[in-house]
């Protein structure tokens, strides 16, 4: 669910011309992630122990958090947006039984 919405954002946030770019960079990241996450949670497992792993990974996920709310622009900048806000669009989708899987 995470990566296809982090490539609509960074698609609709990437300066024209630049698209390529800027989904290479998201693509790193997300490589980066997925080759040190084990390394880095097999050290905490084996200095700390196995449930160390899970708090570091909540603490982590927690941060990403704060920051996505903090940083993430709630209007796509271009002239396509329809002007409603990050929260408002998630109402509606909420709304929708479709979405729901109901």
């Amino acid at each position: 669910m995470i990566v296809p919405i982090a490539m609509a954002y960074m698609s609709s946030l990437a300066p024209a011309g630049q698209e390529g770019r800027y989904m290479s960079y998201l693509n790193i990241a997300m490589f980066c992630g997925i080759g040190c996450g084990p390394i880095i949670g097999g050290l905490f497992a084996d200095l700390f122990g196995l449930a160390s792993v899970f708090y570091v990974m909540a603490v982590l996920s927690f941060m990403a958090f704060i920051l996505v709310v903090m940083t993430m622009p709630s209007q796509v900048p271009t002239g396509s947006s329809n002007g409603f806000s990050l929260f408002r669009n998630v109402s509606l989708m909420l709304q929708n039984r479709r979405t729901l899987g109901s």
